[in-house]
């Protein structure tokens, strides 16, 4: 049974009301305030609220009632003659209504769980309606619902806020006002607008039930895309409900894709490769690149066959088989192929294959390319990896020159001082005073002593030979240097010459024309390379045996901004049909075995990297000249260091030097150019030479190999900075030419002189002055 209340002081009404078995448990008061206390503690089922309370007829009691109590069902008691009271009360949220009089007193509790159904039925609805707009308000399209007329009846709030943000005032946009105006305002182009208007003015008109379109929006913040639908209202309701889509990312995706697309097609088309795409084995697509290898000249004539259609017949059947590979999704190394050409003949080509996506579907790219370049490229890595071991070997051979021809040079450099200074004694006014048979002896002596001095001086000559020779030769041995410093032309060129005489002096006399031209931007080696590539070339234009009648000029020069290099001979010159693939890869006009055609290909290439160029004009049976023409430095050409033949001064007696080498007879060369008044002591190893620099002994002059088994140069004067500080100034470093990964680098940072092997005596003793007086003011 429903909990019940009762609102009345109509005592009669009351009293019958109680005397109904079915009153029982129900409450009963008499004024609005004595209910409204009531409820504030008791939720009733029903409440019945007599409007005559207090003598007023007051529909305002049941809007009271509904706010004391929300979830009660109302029944409203009027007096027979009431109805505009009845149906007030209705419309103020009543269940229902009953008369006080007559059979309605019976009916009371009849009506109770109706009253209670209809309370639940309208909650539910009230419910369900809130949520109905609380979803039509949180969705995020722009929604509105148009009367027939086309004016706006009712938004959502994503509507409302893009109003807001875009229209400034709400009610532009909003109910009541004209949908057709607001698309109009909106939509960014007239064609757009039409569009729109045409597929509203459909639905609406009943031709159609939606219609949907795309359409720019131009907002003052920025510009969006819109998807529109408009669809008839259900249930055969007049108007429709119109929805826009922001899809401005999608759009952006969407072009981001077709750019994306657009770009990948411009690559595949400015690919320097032959490039084709086929689907199952047919194909999609081709570029010009490949179209041109195989003579056709339009795509048509090649998109939709097969692709064994361009495959020589003999080739079917590998091709077939990497075909289904690569439809599989395995990504196919290059092979090479025989494809066919338009007029049948073979086209040799290295074909790979990969799976791609092709307009949104799985494809496969297949590459091919001329076999020709790969080799070209292979036989130039081989050709650089053979000139990086000549450069090594001629590294490590002129390190092992160096050591043996220091012993020679210094003790003929010595013999040959010796000699001059008895020879001097010899011819001094004492001999005068000697009787004729001792004058006799005197005057063979001095014959004998010019002699030796004379084979001496001749023997010094070939041992500096010998040591121009093997400097010139590090220009060409660094292939690991590839540093870009201001280098010397004229200095190159001089050690190209050096290192090609053996070509030259029997064919041409070399005839130089050096003008002062600035250092240029390269490197050394390299730049070496291209100059004796081409003395060798301009050599062996030139046959053996009329040396007197032929030259090779040399000629540097300045030409604007740029420095030139000419190499001219008097040879046999070029034909005039082969100057054009002169510079190309495998391309020479020599005998078979006499030349690779790399030789000019590589020069060209180090010429151009250095930022010049190199062209070559001929006459045959006259001559060729190559012109190099390069970019000036902007820093200084680095000095060669002081020759041999500088003054010496006079060095301190008593000095204490101490040679680290593993060479034994470096120690006795080095104590002999000093002399007896110095003490000169040898240690064979670096861990010998931490042992003395370490003890109590001080030392003027360390000369420390920098090439040394076990522990290097370099690591001894890393271990002297930490074990033994005092001496580090007193390092001199010797070098025989060859250096660890860096060592150059390393050695110029220590900031210590350094002496190249071989040397003469005065070299040894004029850097063991400088390393005297630098040390003497710390000293001090």
């Amino acid at each position: 049974m429903a909990s019940l209340l009762l609102v009345s002081a109509d005592q009669e009404y009351v009293s019958g009301f109680l005397g109904q078995s079915e009153s029982r448990g129900a409450r009963v008061v008499a004024s609005l305030p004595e209910a409204a206390e009531l409820l504030r503690s008791i939720a009733f089922d029903v409440v019945l609220i007599d409007l005559d309370l207090g003598g007023a007829r007051d529909v305002y009691l049941v809007r009271a009632i509904r706010e004391l109590c929300p979830g009660a069902a109302i029944v409203a008691l009027v007096n027979g003659d009431s109805e505009p009271a009845a149906f007030e009360a209705l419309r103020e949220g009543a269940e229902d209504c009953l008369s006080k009089q007559g059979d309605d007193r019976a009916r009371v509790f009849r009506v109770v769980p109706r009253a209670v159904d209809r309370m639940w039925l309208r909650g539910f609805f009230e419910k369900r309606e809130r949520l109905l707009e609380s979803a039509f308000a949180a969705l995020s399209p722009n929604i509105a619902v148009v009367d027939d007329h086309g004016v706006i009846v009712v938004t959502n709030q994503s509507w409302d806020e893009f109003c807001a943000e875009n229209a400034g005032e709400p009610r532009m946009c909003g109910p009541g006002a004209s949908y057709l105006g607001v698309l109009s305002a909106a939509v960014a182009t007239e064609p757009e607008v039409e569009l729109v208007l045409q597929g509203l003015s459909a639905v609406l008109s009943g031709k159609t039930q939606h219609f949907r379109t795309e359409y720019r929006c131009d907002s003052p913040t920025r510009a969006r895309w819109f998807l529109m639908q408009v669809d008839r209202m259900p249930g055969g309701e007049r108007g429709v409900v119109v929805s826009h889509t922001d899809i401005t990312e999608r759009r952006q995706v969407e072009d981001a894709l077709r750019q994306s697309e657009a770009d990948f097609r411009s690559l595949l088309e400015r690919f320097p490769q032959g490039l084709a795409i086929h689907r199952a084995g047919t194909i999609v697509w081709v570029n010009q690149v490949l179209l041109g290898a195989l003579g056709y000249s339009d795509p048509s004539e090649v998109v939709g066959r097969p692709v064994l259609d361009l495959v020589q017949p003999e080739e079917h059947a590998v091709v077939a088989a990497r075909m289904q590979r690569s439809l599989g999704g395995e990504q196919l190394p290059a092979l090479e192929e025989q494809l066919r050409h338009k007029d049948g003949s073979i086209v040799l080509a290295e074909v790979s294959a990969v799976p791609i996506h092709f307009e949104g579907a799985p494809a496969v790219l297949v590459m091919g390319s001329d076999p020709g370049e790969r080799r070209a490229v292979t036989a130039e890595l081989m050709q650089m990896d053979r000139m990086h071991s000549v450069g090594l070997l001629a590294l490590g051979l002129g390190h092992e020159i160096n050591n043996p021809l220091s012993l020679v040079t210094a003790n003929v450099d010595l013999a040959f001082r010796r000699a001059a200074e008895l020879q001097r004694l010899a011819d001094g006014p004492s001999a005068a005073k000697l009787d004729p048979r001792a004058l006799e002896a005197l005057f063979e002596l001095t014959d004998g002593l010019r002699e030796i001095r004379e084979s001496l001086g001749e023997a010094r000559q070939g041992a500096r030979r010998v040591q121009d020779i093997v400097r010139e030769l590090r220009t060409f041995s660094r292939p690991e240097e590839e540093s870009v410093g201001p280098v010397s032309v004229e200095r190159v060129l001089d050690a190209a010459i050096s290192v090609a005489q053996n070509e030259i002096r029997h064919r041409a006399r070399i005839v130089k024309r050096y003008t002062s031209v600035p250092p240029v931007a390269g490197n050394e080696a390299r730049l070496g390379q291209v100059f004796l590539n081409l003395l060798v070339n301009a050599a062996q234009a030139i046959p053996v045996g009329a040396a007197d009648r032929n030259e090779i000029r040399l000629d540097t020069y300045a030409a604007g901004d740029r420095v030139v290099v000419e190499i001219a001979d008097t040879g046999s010159g070029i034909a005039a049909e082969h100057l054009p693939r002169l510079f190309e890869p495998f391309f020479t006009t020599k005998p078979v075995g006499q030349g690779t055609g790399l030789g000019l290909a590589i020069c060209r290439d180090i010429v151009m990297k250095a930022g010049g160029s190199i062209g070559v004009e001929s006459t045959p049976d006259r001559g060729t000249t190559f012109r190099v023409t390069l970019v000036p430095s902007a820093l200084p050409a680095p000095t060669r260091p002081p020759s041999s033949d500088s003054a010496l001064r006079s060095v301190p007696s008593h000095l204490c030097v101490l040679v680290v080498d593993d060479e034994p007879l470096m120690g006795r060369v080095v104590k002999r150019c000093f002399g007896k008044v110095h003490v000169v002591e040898w240690v064979g190893s670096g861990r010998e030479a931490l042992e003395r620099l370490g003890g109590p002994q001080h030392w003027d002059v360390v000369f420390l190999d920098v090439m040394m088994p076990e522990m290097t140069g370099i690591e001894v004067f890393e271990a002297v900075r930490e074990q033994a500080p005092g001496h580090l100034d007193a390092i001199v470093f010797l070098t025989g030419g060859a250096f660890a990964p860096g060592g150059e680098e390393f050695l110029a940072r220590t900031g210590r002189p350094r002496i190249a092997k071989p040397f003469e005596a005065r070299e040894l003793l004029a850097i063991a002055q400088e390393v005297v007086q630098a040390r003497a003011p710390r000293e001090r």
